[in-house]
């Protein structure tokens, strides 16, 4: 990390670094062994914060990241469904998904 990055930069060396060493060392990361107490309270806190995801919402994810996506039923029993998305089109606008907008509000806590 250089002292001259961006806040966000260095959050998203943080990531980097957290999933470089977790795919090094464990299928199923934790924590406490990734991270110090320091930067697990970071990590933890940055995970409250409503504030935008580093690389785009969950719910704008499109087709075209060659992602296997899958639809859970509430209520039925069995395996998820493969969901099929047209070449462009997002999760949002497949499954009519809302959230609340983060990171656009003035925040007492950001300087």
């Amino acid at each position: 990390m250089d002292e001259t990055d961006k806040p966000e930069d260095r959050f998203r060396k943080l990531y980097q670094a957290v999933n470089d060493e977790i795919g090094l060392t464990e299928q199923s990361p934790r924590l406490e062994t990734a991270l110090d107490n320091y930067l697990r309270m970071l990590w933890t806190l940055s995970l409250s914060a409503p504030v935008d995801y580093i690389e785009g919402h969950p719910f704008d994810l499109k087709n075209e990241e060659e992602l296997r996506l899958y639809q859970l039923q509430p209520g039925v029993s069995g395996q998820a469904q493969p969901l099929h998305l047209d070449a462009h089109q997002t999760l949002r606008e497949e499954l009519g998904l809302k959230a609340p907008e983060r990171g656009t509000g003035d925040l007492p806590f950001m300087s």
